[in-house]
């Protein structure tokens, strides 16, 4: 096992995690992508392979359509399985370092192969700004 400081350093910003059924935070059974904007605090946005949905939600409740980034799937770089997959910019979920750590060494939460790219990390940036859903206290941090 790594020295905690080592699991630590680990998370990243840009990183992918999926979150297992039995996780305690976040939205369970999918992926989210890490936004690291302090060093005590973790954001994730779910993404998932449903475009459809997302463009319903838009729809619905007359959110930016760029609140869904859509991203590719790219052997090289996010290993998605689907062909495309969004995040959803509208819903970020805030956990220290610490907390996250813990969840992953209980299994409830593991790293996936690949990475989002500074590119991708602005769309999802300029989504999380874009969102009505976000507090102005969170958007303050981008």
């Amino acid at each position: 096992m790594f020295p905690r400081q080592l699991s630590e350093a680990a998370v990243l910003e840009g990183n992918i995690y999926y979150f297992e059924n039995n996780v305690s935070f976040g939205v369970p059974g999918h992926m989210h992508v890490c936004v690291k904007r302090a060093d005590t605090l973790l954001f994730f946005s779910t993404c998932s392979s449903k475009i459809q949905t997302a463009i319903n939600l838009s729809k619905h409740f007359n959110w930016d359509i760029d609140t869904f980034p859509v991203y590719v799937a790219n052997a090289a770089t996010n290993k998605f399985d689907e062909q495309q997959t969004y995040v959803n910019c509208n819903q970020c979920y805030e956990i220290s370092v610490a907390d996250f750590v813990d969840l992953m060494e209980r299994g409830e939460v593991r790293l996936l192969t690949g990475k989002f790219s500074e590119e991708d990390m602005e769309r999802i940036t300029n989504g999380v700004l874009k969102s009505t859903q976000i507090p102005r206290e969170i958007k303050a941090l981008f």
